[in-house]
């Protein structure tokens, strides 16, 4: 016995001691290339560890990593998908043999992840072809199966992570086929366990401003029980909202159950919608609150409220309940209303609503939608109607709206127009970039289709319709209906003031489209709601046509004319500011925030998408006239226009007509000065005065725009007229 323990203590110590040199002799070069070959089997992408790696063995291993990378597909701009400054993971070795992995703790310093999807939509963290491929490839032998399977056995079956800590993590996002841009900065993200709960803390930057969260959630070891609730609580702040969400939670990592209650609250959602290049009104405080329950594959809201706005200014509510949001069964209900006692915070400058009060009944299912008992009243205003929309084979949508009287004075004010504001938010906005618009008409097809698939009528009719100025119309009626492709308007009438006519038939390739509107002594004032349009009446007769398969066919196709006769307009608006860079001032003419007008006058005929003015376009003031010759071309969308000015007086100014130029594009038109020949023309007039005396100069200084500017537009403008020769007969 007493050889039996002596042969038994030696073992122990040769173990210990083979362990001693084992430790103490480990080479961790070899693990270098065993993590890049199994990173290449996974993935298919090739990783780069250039620093050093450090492995400690003990009751705490640990591993340590620097300069690791991670390769892109073959083309892409960045070499790296992700790279990483630095990876350290600490481990209890023992646990393994249990099959138990404990993570002591995990940090990582450094990330740069570089995500794309590329033009044919394919992204490149998408690793599944390369498993794919290996799979059908090498399909599995018995041998393999079984190692599969003694590879599950021997798998880690418990995995409990009791700290992280990641930071400075840069993230970037581009999709090439639409233009947008995603760019997201995380300060930095930490868990930790203390007292059996996990608690985890988070900072993320984006376009320059912090989001920072909080949480409490049961041992991450339990979070991965199946048969087991677990309380979390989370927080977020950041940009003017602040959320919180307590609830419970089962099987985070498998079907997850969860019960939670959302409470949020937003004061800022200008910076918030900034975030995703949207405007909103001004309206800032927003209450969300809501029940969920349910699982991965089942989510219901039972009970939800959202209130937007505040008593004072504008308060928009709603309440009800979702069905299984994943199913297609899923059904909303809701309760809508809305309040006003001052709607100018709905306004970024211009119109806004008067005190009103609105509500609808709004449910939706699969298949439909439908706000019904849709109500609106302000003031002795009143409207009613509903709105529904059904899909089966087709979309059917259908609208009706009824008044017994309706008036715009009193429904809408105007409120003075706000300076644009130089949000840096915005300026420097990089989480979402879209793709610049570089035309005005879309290259793309009509979606002829779709449209055939829309059968749609939409009815209104006001038994007394007042307009922005009080004027009067009487019975307002409005009806269009859309079928088979083919839009079209009935008479939209204002006590046969105003008619509106219009037909879009898309049922075949080209698309035809036609308009007609007409006016005969409209105050002009009375349908616009902004109070720069003081006085004026105004006649309208405009025919057009045209055809194509895109917007831009049809507008590089219209023919038709355009008159519009603008008696005696008064404007007054901070928006006309603008025209007195190209019209001259005089003595005469102090208030340059009021132009009171004589007429104004645009006889444009259009052929094949060209409109061309040869003094087409007039306007006459007091003090001032103009005239503007030129091309407009809706096909290419380009502009080639000279502004001709005259003013009253010897004003050195007239000499300077004819040199200024509005040019470029329609989205962008550029107004430009020809210095040159306005030097020239002024030397011209200084000469005349030094050598032939101020008679001969005030000539020069007459108006080169005709006194009765508007009637030559009237008539058809400057061109000469044609002349029909007709042979005389002879006399037998």
């Amino acid at each position: 016995m007493k050889k039996f323990l002596l042969a038994c203590a030696g073992v122990i110590v040769c173990a210990a001691a083979g362990l001693f040199v084992f430790y103490k002799s480990f080479d961790a070069s070899f693990v270098k290339p065993y993590i890049i070959q199994k990173v290449q089997e996974r993935t298919g992408r090739t990783l780069t560890i250039d620093g050093d790696v450090a492995v400690t063995l003990g009751r705490h291993s640990s591993v340590s990593l620097s300069k690791i990378g991670l390769s892109n597909p073959d083309g892409a701009d960045d070499p790296y998908l992700a790279y990483a400054d630095r990876i350290d993971m600490s481990v209890k070795l023992w646990d393994l043999l249990n099959k138990r992995l404990t993570v002591e703790s995990f940090s990582l310093d450094g990330l740069t992840l570089n995500l794309y999807a590329d033009e044919q939509g394919k992204k490149n963290w998408d690793f599944s072809a390369k498993n794919e491929a290996a799979t059908a490839a090498a399909p599995a032998s018995a041998e393999t199966r079984q190692e599969k399977v003694d590879g599950e056995e021997n798998a880690v079956k418990n995995i409990r992570v009791k700290n992280v800590g990641i930071a400075n993590v840069g993230l970037s996002y581009v999709d090439k086929r639409t233009g947008e841009m995603y760019q997201v900065f995380f300060n930095h993200i930490g868990f930790g366990e203390t007292e059996g709960k996990t608690q985890i803390d988070a900072a993320v930057q984006i376009v320059g401003k912090t989001i920072s969260a909080t949480a409490q959630t049961q041992a991450i070891a339990d979070l991965l029980s199946a048969d087991k609730d677990n309380d979390f609580s989370m927080d977020l702040t950041g940009f003017g909202a602040t959320a919180s969400v307590d609830g419970k939670i089962r099987d985070l990592f498998g079907k997850a159950m969860v019960q939670a209650f959302v409470n949020v609250k937003a004061t800022q959602l200008s910076q918030i919608a900034a975030l995703f290049d949207v405007d909103m009104p001004a309206l800032d405080d927003l209450t969300v609150t809501a029940a969920l329950g349910g699982g991965s594959d089942s989510l219901s809201v039972p009970e939800f409220s959202i209130a937007w706005g505040t008593p004072e200014t504008v308060l928009i509510q709603a309440a009800g309940s979702v069905g299984n949001i994943f199913a297609p069964e899923a059904q909303l209900d809701a309760l809508i209303a809305a309040s006003a006692a001052d709607a100018s915070a709905l306004a970024r400058g211009g119109v806004t609503l008067s005190p009103f009060e609105a509500g609808a009944t709004l449910s939706m299912t699969q298949n439909s939608v439908k706000f019904s008992d849709i109500r609106f009243k302000s003031g002795d205003s009143a409207l009613s109607g509903d709105v529904s929309a059904m899909r089966e084979s087709v979309q059917n949508v259908k609208a009706s709206f009824t008044s017994d009287y309706f008036a715009l004075d009193k429904v809408f004010m105007s409120v003075p127009l706000q300076a644009a504001q130089n949000d840096d938010a915005r300026k420097n906005m990089v989480f979402v970039k879209k793709m610049p618009r570089k035309t005005y008409f879309s290259q793309e097809n009509l979606p002829f289709e779709k449209l055939n698939l829309i059968n749609a009528s939409v009815n209104a009719d006001f038994k007394k319709f007042i307009g922005a100025d009080g004027t009067n119309f009487g019975n307002v009626t409005f009806s269009a209906t859309m079928k088979d492709g083919v839009f079209k308007t009935t008479d939209f009438n204002f006590a046969q003031s105003v008619t509106v006519q219009a037909i879009l038939d898309a049922s075949k390739a080209p698309a035809k489209a036609s308009l007609v509107v007409k006016t005969d002594n409209l105050s002009l004032p009375a349908l616009f709601f902004h109070s720069g349009i003081i006085d004026g009446r105004a006649q309208i007769n405009t025919h057009l046509k045209a055809q194509g398969n895109s917007v831009h066919d049809l507008m590089a196709s219209m023919t038709g004319d355009i008159f519009v006769f603008l008696k005696q307009p008064v404007f007054k608006s901070a928006a006309l500011e603008n025209l007195k860079l190209i019209l001259p001032p005089s003595s005469d003419y102090k208030d340059r925030s009021k132009i009171q007008s004589d007429c104004i006058v645009l006889n444009l005929p259009v052929e094949s998408g060209r409109i061309q003015s040869d003094g087409r376009i007039a306007l006459q003031a007091d003090g001032f006239d103009l005239q503007i010759n030129g091309e407009m071309n809706l096909g290419t969308e380009k502009l080639n226009m000279n502004v001709i000015t005259g003013v009253s007086g010897e004003d050195m100014l007239n000499a300077l007509s004819g040199t200024l130029f509005i040019q470029g594009s329609m989205l962008n038109p550029q107004l430009n000065f020809d210095a040159g020949d306005a030097v020239g023309k002024a030397v011209s007039v200084g000469l005349a005065y030094l050598f032939s005396g101020k008679n001969s100069a005030r000539e020069m200084l007459k108006s080169p725009v005709p006194a009765d500017a508007c009637k030559i537009a009237i008539d058809g403008g400057n061109a000469p007229k044609k002349t029909v020769v007709t042979k005389k007969k002879r006399k037998k």
